[in-house]
């Protein structure tokens, strides 16, 4: 196991999982980040996947950040390729398996940074190596928010709005659709506040794809709060977001 990760999380099951990610090539990138004083220590699996999987860490003076590390192995640029193509800003990337998913990570890093200069809530993009992203942790005491999905809302209406809001800032001030937006994607706090997650789809305005999946965007979300007793019409809010 590497330095950086502490004893109790070298249980089996664990030890499978950090293996599988942190290949050499991985665990010299998490060596220079974390020489560059972007984060110390390595705690252990917030989520684990097949594409991507994220873990808790912690920074010199005790902040917690996330560590996003993108599976070179699971690169797939038959399914990438909608989300990448037509995009000026990867034109030139090759298609193996490596500049894939260095291309992806360097998308989401990008694709915050714009989200977060428009007022959007979505995690701080703190900084990115390769196929290794580091970002503002979601949480409290080492314990994520829970995704919307496994969250019992109080106040749906309430929440409705905000992600609408979000959504709005999205497209008009950021210049981007989502492009896999769901329940799934979205983290609430203890006071029901929002954040979007899971940047790397985004696309700019320009791509030729942006108005379909923002189409798809707003049905996951209607279909989401119709299900909570909210009026949403997909195509009213379709249109609400693009006047």
């Amino acid at each position: 196991m590497p330095w950086y990760i502490r004893k109790q999380y070298k249980d089996t099951e664990r030890r499978k999982i950090f293996s599988g990610v942190f290949d050499e090539a991985t665990l010299l990138t998490l060596y220079k980040m974390s020489n560059k004083g972007i984060f110390e220590t390595i705690h252990g699996i917030i989520k684990s996947g097949k594409e991507s999987s994220v873990f808790l860490a912690e920074t010199k003076d005790g902040k917690e950040v996330a560590i996003k590390v993108y599976a070179i192995g699971a690169s797939n640029f038959g399914k990438m390729k909608p989300y990448l193509i037509g995009d000026p800003r990867f034109e030139k990337i090759k298609r193996d398996k490596r500049s894939i998913t260095f291309a992806w990570c360097k998308k989401e890093y990008k694709n915050l940074q714009k989200a977060k200069n428009a007022g959007i809530s979505c995690p701080e993009p703190i900084a990115f190596a390769n196929n290794v992203l580091v970002l503002e942790f979601l949480g409290k005491k080492m314990e994520a928010y829970p995704r919307l999905a496994k969250t019992k809302v109080k106040d749906p209406e309430k929440l409705y709005k905000k992600i609408v809001k979000d959504l709005i800032a999205m497209y008009k001030k950021s210049k981007m659709v989502h492009g896999d937006l769901s329940e799934y994607n979205i983290l609430i706090d203890n006071n029901e506040k929002p954040y979007i997650i899971d940047f790397s789809q985004a696309v700019i305005l320009s791509h030729p794809n942006a108005d379909d999946f923002l189409k798809r965007d707003v049905k996951n979300i209607c279909r989401y709060f119709k299900k909570h007793g909210i009026n949403c019409d997909s195509d009213e809010l379709y249109d609400k977001i693009r006047r």
